[in-house]
């Protein structure tokens, strides 16, 4: 009986694992078009203008990118996860 549980609990926790890449991708994908859209011209100009600001700005944003992004998927993940 171990042997079945181990194997049903390994399934749900890589078709978790197959939501939680595909959930990235979407939000990944989402967060790059309106970066690209918004925020396209100003960090050209400070690039151009300020470089030690532009490479503040630009860590601040990898850094707010992975803290909302994170935070989102556990939250979806975590939503999907409890209807099975």
């Amino acid at each position: 009986m171990s042997t079945r549980r181990n194997t049903t609990e390994a399934e749900v926790q890589g078709s978790r694992f197959w939501l939680e890449i595909a959930v990235y991708a979407l939000l990944m994908v989402g967060y790059l078009l309106l970066v690209l859209k918004t925020l396209d011209g100003p960090l050209a100009r400070l690039y151009e203008l300020h470089r030690v600001e532009y490479a503040f700005a630009a860590l601040m944003l990898i850094l707010l990118q992975g803290i909302v992004l994170e935070l989102l998927t556990k939250v979806l993940v975590g939503l999907f996860g409890k209807r099975r």
